[in-house]
Order: C-alpha cells, then structure tokens, then sequence
C-alpha cells in the first residue's frame, strides 16, 4: 500500500538533483582566475583555459561578458605583458574562458621581478541572455551576438590597416539616452590572437549614441584579418547595451544588490604608459561590498588599438591601491607589444570612452523579458 507514495518520493528526489534550468530570463555574474595564457595557435591546447558553471542554467545559451582583466602586483604593471581576454563553448549551463597574449604563446605568469613567484590575474564575468530586457527596477538592458570577419586594424600594420571598419549594429528600441555597451568575443573558430572593438556608427573616435554603433573584431596592431593567412574564418562577439542607471535589483535569495551603470562623459580612460583612472568618472559606487564590474572602451580614438585593462593606482607613496573597491574600479587600456613595428614597445596615445557595468555580489537577478525575439512586440 505504500508503494505509489515511496514511486512519488522516488520521482521527486531524482527530480531535485537535475540541473536547475530558469524558467525565467536571469542576469548573473562571476570571476574567474587565470595562472597562465592560453596558446593562439593550436585551439586543441586546453592550456590556460578556465571553465565557469552558472549558477542557474539558462534557457538559451546567453551572451557573455568579460573583463576588464586584472595586471598583478602594481609595482610590476608597468612592465607586464599585454594580455585581453577570449571566451569559446558558451552554453546554457557555463563557458570556457582564457587570457590570450597576442604574441598567441603559452606562458605561466610570475613576478617580472623574480620568476619564482606565481601570480594570479583576475577578470569578472556577466551573462545575460539575447534579446531585450529591464531590470527588476525598469533600467532597459539589450543584449546580443553578431557574427563577423570584419578586422579593425591599426592604420601603421603594415600601411593599410582600417581603423573604422566593423558592422553597423541598431538597437530594436532605441534608448532614451546613449547607452555604455560592453563587448566579448564568444568564439575561438580560429586560435590567431583577436579581440573585439566597439565605437559610433562609422566614425572610430566617436561612441555609441542612443540609436546604434559599430562593432568590430580588434587586430591592434596584430592583424590585418583574421586568421592573418587564408581565407577569413567569422568569429562571434557578443554585446550588452545597458541604460545609463544606479539602482537596485533582488536577488535570487531575496537579497539586495546594488548597481551602476554607465558610460563616461568625455574621453577619460588613459593609455596603459599614460595613466590609471577610477569608474566611474564622476563620484563613486558608494557600494557597501567590492562589487563584480565589466568595463569596456567605446571609441576608438587611438587608431592602433587597445582594450580596457585593470590597473592599481599609486597612492602616492610608493605603494599601490586596490584595483577594485566597493567605492571605484580603476582601468586604463592595454595594448599590444608584438607588431614588430619601431613603436611595438609603446603603450601611450589617446584617451577613449567606456562603458560600465558594477554590481555588488549575490546570486542571479531575475530579468523581465520585453522583446526576446526582436519582432518589436513584447
């Protein structure tokens, strides 16, 4: 007679140990940590590669967002190598994440100053499914991906870089007001060393505004195409557009997180010889615990490329702060030092926009869904 209720338990145990899938689209956020680059020539090489599960399992495989990476000890920032990021098997349940040299070899980081010495880099992380969202609190979140060959490239490589090529992105429903836009390659269809690049609609020195912009994989002064040889291989880069905002939102355990987002008002974000300047550009987080923040530029003034970077400020007295603190994230952007040209070892130029993204830490942010399949109906 007992028989049907121990089937009935029997069914609900296995039930709860299946993966917890999301009934309803979500927002998360992470870190990951990085001992060693990943290698840009043979994509078989699990060396460096970093795997991240979600919390929650989505629906559809999200858009991810990652970095800005983090330098190491700020005494040896100065002289550290240039490393960006590079996401690959994206799914509804995690993804794989590594540091990339553009140089494309594997290297364990250590101390510049005593090789013995292991050092751990650090990167944030932001998932969001494709479509159009708000937060809890009604700040419009539009994500997606892009598929894509079109390289930006540094006009000095070899004389013929494009310093504005990319594909025109419009946003479904333009925001009331010019959004920041955080940018992520997703693919690793071919190894070469690349990464992603936004700025306005056809002109590389001006930003987002509140209808659409540019998006483009990034060859720096690298890479011309990618790969560099043969026939173009398309890789995808994902995108997340967030209004302009500082609110708060509940979590999946009913706690509040805080959060900011932004864009800043001018050029501000320095060169990686020129500076090292606090997000947001005005005023501080105010945060009440070290937030996970994605920060990412959004012009392109500088034609020979470069990608946001963490960095320690000096605190005036030979010593360095934190990058990250409950009050601000410090960032300048990086460039790369293996174009082989007179200059390859100068990482100066012109200022750029970013965009920003800050959230104190928690569990995953239930997200209402305005338009997932963007056929401008809700």
């Amino acid at each position: 007679p007992f028989q049907p209720a121990l089937s009935l338990l029997t069914l609900a145990l296995g039930l709860l140990a299946l993966p917890q899938i999301s009934s309803a689209q979500h927002l998360e956020t992470g870190s990951a940590t990085f001992t060693e680059s990943a290698n840009g020539a043979d994509s078989t090489d699990p060396s460096g590669w970093v795997s991240v599960n979600f919390e929650q399992n989505f629906a559809e495989v999200p858009v991810v967002i990652v970095g800005p990476l983090s330098h190491g000890p700020g005494a040896e920032q100065d002289t550290s190598w240039s490393i960006s990021l590079r996401l690959r098997n994206i799914s509804t349940d995690g993804f794989e994440v590594a540091a990339t040299r553009p140089e494309g070899t594997v290297d364990l980081f250590d101390s510049s100053t005593n090789a013995a010495q292991a050092v751990t880099l650090t990167a944030d992380w932001l998932a969001v499914p494709a479509g159009l969202h708000n937060l809890p609190d009604g700040t419009q979140v539009e994500a997606r991906v892009v598929d894509t060959i079109e390289v930006r490239a540094g006009t000095m490589l070899a004389g013929s870089g494009v310093s504005s090529a990319g594909e025109a992105i419009s946003l479904v429903h333009p925001f009331a007001d010019a959004p920041g836009v955080l940018h992520s390659v997703q693919s690793q269809d071919d190894p070469e060393w690349i990464t992603s690049t936004v700025f306005g609609t056809g002109n590389s020195g001006t930003a987002p505004d509140a209808t659409g912009f540019t998006i483009a994989l990034e060859g720096a002064e690298v890479v011309l195409a990618h790969p560099s040889t043969g026939s173009a291989i398309p890789e995808t880069i994902g995108w997340v557009a967030f209004s302009p905002a500082v609110g708060q939102v509940t979590d999946s355990n009913g706690n509040s997180r805080d959060y900011d987002a932004g864009r800043t008002a001018a050029y501000y974000i320095q060169r990686h010889e020129d500076g090292c300047q606090p997000i947001p550009d005005t005023g501080s987080f105010g945060f009440s615990a070290i937030p996970d923040v994605l920060i990412k530029h959004n012009s392109m003034q500088g034609s020979n490329g470069a990608w946001a970077r963490r960095c320690e400020p000096s605190d005036g007295g030979g010593a360095f702060l934190p990058a990250v603190t409950a009050d601000n994230a410090w960032v300048h952007t990086d460039e790369d030092q293996a174009s082989g040209l007179s200059d390859q070892d100068e990482r100066g130029g012109l200022d750029e926009i970013a965009g920003w993204f800050a959230i104190e830490p928690g569990t995953w942010v239930a997200l209402t869904e305005s338009d997932h399949d963007s056929d401008g109906l809700p």
